[in-house]
């Protein structure tokens, strides 16, 4: 006997109460590993399942939407499949699709675009553009037609009746957070026959429920933090609720489908208790309940089917730093600061946090090595330095030094084709970028002090600058917070040693392998570190091609994995060949010292005598604390040592035995460890207020 069929999304969803949902699914689309054929998918996401049993799939890397007859082996493009791009025939990494019957359409969220697209299923070669500039992900319609779209970026849900373009907010539109009235990371929505709304929240990992004309939600399940506990979720995605009000969760950073009856504490695992994997009584990182509709219209036994599938494309990988920052629900502003050599930097401001605003007193946070300011934001608010001292009550400054991605401009060169904009090293950084960064920002706010922050070579041009180089700007700085700081790399275990182990000879070397201008990251000779790096270590290959994962170590442990795609699309940033040099030279020397120029002569050109001058961080007198660790490739507890002995004015040091160097910017748990620390002594010796 076969049982009731209602489509994906429907609002009439009767599941009986005592179903028996057995552990080994089928597979009823894909399942041919990953690829563009059409017996294929990659990065499905969204799902609908027609009345006649037909699935339509958001085929997210494929640029498509594929339909797929029930029993068939092979899919048919319905929508795009003309590659990547904005043209009425193209989409741009769809994340949604659902059928409105009464116009015979397929609808789709395609969110790179920026809009939703109505697409004929009558032989239909090219959309219609019915919602334009909204960073739409999820979507859902009512029995009345209603459309109901998720804006990830104003962390709200719209309903559009019919021929309405304005729409109405039904969830959210009150900024980002964690309160009743806000939404936090919005990704999946569904509406029941009361016309409730319940929205999935990666960022909060819960789902709320709004009913009909609420201004605020009530939590339906989760909201107990992120973590695999029955009472907690890790990424909430596709949200279904049946005629009894239980919720079905796609939890998809714990593999699992969990089920919530009305008003349970915790919820129970449905679907999924074998760990991550590609058998068939195993989920990987699933994101709609992908079985649960075409379960009901299988049989009676309740079979789960379901899609295999790679990890949820995450729309803050295509964001630049304003669009992170804004859609947390923070103001931003983008200033660029022009250094005595004509250097152009861009810095990012937070002028004060969601509960405030004015502006407290400043901070600047200084990215580390092949490094940007999105290191400070790209985690939530609750996880990222940058939003927690906004909400500290400060006002936060992310500086970007020469030659990244913000900082690629030169009042006279052009970087893709003067090899003059490429000669500089983190000598020029602490020189001229550091302080031409802290007097820009101290003379905007029209303040007197300011509290620094920087991480991995931020620490370093922090050290030359306030010890080596100018008495004048530390004492505009009130505090210095140092992480995973370098001043000596002698005994550093990142395979970057053996790179400069191999090229002890002159600059050439480096020149003929690398170039004189740009230290790229998909150079061969990465490829080379990646072998050293992951060759006896089992990680997800995005993880071991990434130059910042081969040179600071593998994270397995602490790192925050439902964000990993939103760094590797961030990071690396871009550094000059120089840099790498001087690190290089720091490694052999075993030295703290200036850029080595090769001669004599040449030495004596730039600093009137025949051997780079010697830094030191002796003469520093501006209050640190230090935060380092044990499982750091680059600043190894060795070369952390020597920084202690000699640092004049230390107040603070914390020392986290498992943490490695990329930890101190992108751990799961780096708020509670360093950060919340680190505000606390901020504090003492620079008052927010």
């Amino acid at each position: 006997m076969r049982a009731k069929i209602y489509p994906l999304r429907g609002s009439s969803i009767d599941i009986h109460p005592n179903a028996r949902w057995q552990q080994d699914g089928i597979t009823v689309a894909g399942g041919n590993r990953q690829g563009n054929e059409t017996n294929q998918l990659s990065n499905p996401l969204g799902l609908y399942v027609d009345d006649d049993q037909t699935i339509y799939v958001a085929d997210e890397l494929n640029h498509r939407i594929v339909e797929w007859k029930r029993g068939a082996t092979s899919g048919q493009v319905v929508a795009g499949g003309n590659g990547r791009g904005s043209g009425d025939h193209q989409l741009n990494y769809p994340q949604d699709v659902i059928i409105d019957k009464e116009r015979d359409s397929l609808i789709i969220s395609d969110r790179s675009n920026r809009r939703v697209v109505r697409w004929s299923r009558r032989n239909g070669t090219s959309g219609e553009t019915i919602l334009s500039n909204i960073l739409c992900v999820g979507l859902t319609m009512d029995e009345n037609g209603s459309l109901y779209v998720i804006d990830y970026g104003k962390n709200e849900v719209r309903r559009y009746r019919r021929g309405e373009s304005q729409g109405t907010v039904v969830a959210g539109g009150n900024g980002s957070g964690n309160r009743l009235d806000q939404l936090y990371g919005p990704r999946y929505v569904f509406v029941d026959r009361d016309h409730s709304v319940y929205v999935s929240e990666g960022g909060n990992d819960r789902v709320t429920k709004w009913m009909k004309g609420a201004k605020q939600g009530i939590v339906v399940a989760g909201g107990q933090g992120q973590g695999n506990g029955l009472t907690q979720f890790s990424s909430p995605r596709g949200v279904v609720v049946d005629q009894l009000g239980t919720v079905y969760v796609a939890d998809a950073a714990n593999n699992r489908i969990m089920r919530w009856p009305k008003g349970a504490t915790q919820g129970i695992v449905t679907v999924g208790r074998n760990s991550s994997g590609g058998q068939s009584n195993q989920l990987n990182g699933p994101v709609g309940v992908l079985g649960l509709l075409v379960l009901i219209s299988l049989c009676q036994s309740m079979t789960l089917s379901r899609i295999r599938r790679q990890p949820q494309h995450d729309p803050d990988a295509d964001f630049n730093i304003t669009q992170l920052i804004q859609s947390k629900g923070y103001p931003c502003e983008e200033h660029k600061v022009i250094t005595k050599d004509g250097y152009i930097l861009g810095v990012f401001r937070i002028p004060h946090g969601r509960k405030s605003s004015s502006p407290g007193r400043p901070v600047l946070l200084q990215h580390g090595l092949i490094d940007s300011a999105a290191t400070w934001v790209m985690n939530f608010p609750d996880q990222s330095l940058g939003f927690m001292l906004a909400d500290a009550g400060y006002d936060v400054w992310l500086g970007n030094v020469r030659g990244n991605y913000y900082s690629r401009a030169h009042v006279k060169y052009n970087p893709d084709h003067d090899t003059e904009f490429w000669n500089f090293s983190w000598d020029d950084m602490a020189r001229d970028d550091l302080p031409s960064m802290i007097y820009y920002i101290l003379n905007v706010t029209q303040q007197t002090q300011i509290s620094y922050v920087g991480h991995s070579q931020g620490t370093l041009i922090g050290f030359a600058q306030f010890g080596g180089l100018s008495n004048i700007v530390q004492n505009n700085v009130s505090f210095f917070g140092a992480l995973a700081p370098v001043a000596h790399i002698t005994h550093i275990k990142s395979p970057l040693k053996h790179l400069f182990n191999t090229l002890m000879g002159p600059e050439s070397f480096w020149h003929l392998l690398f170039g004189n201008k740009e230290f790229l990251a998909s150079s061969n000779s990465i490829k080379w570190l990646a072998k050293h790096a992951c060759g006896n270590v089992i990680l997800n290959p995005l993880i071991c091609e990434n130059v910042l994962f081969i040179l600071c170590g593998p994270d397995n442990k602490n790192l925050n994995a439902t964000r990993t795609e939103v760094y590797i699309s961030h990071e690396p940033d871009g550094t000059s060949v120089k840099n790498m040099i001087h690190f290089a030279q720091m490694f052999l020397s075993k030295q703290f010292q200036a850029y080595d120029y090769g001669s004599a002569d040449k030495n004596r050109l730039h600093y009137n005598q025949t051997t780079p001058p010697i830094y030191s961080i002796r003469p520093m007198k501006v209050p640190t604390a230090i935060f380092s660790s044990g499982e750091d490739w680059l600043a190894d507890p060795e070369d952390v040592a020597f920084i202690l002995d000699n640092i004049q004015n230390l107040v603070y040091k914390k020392y986290i035995p498992d943490y490695n160097h990329l930890d101190f910017v992108w751990a799961l748990t780096a708020n509670k460890v360093i950060y919340q620390d680190l505000i606390n002594q901020m504090q003492k010796y620079h008052p927010s207020k």
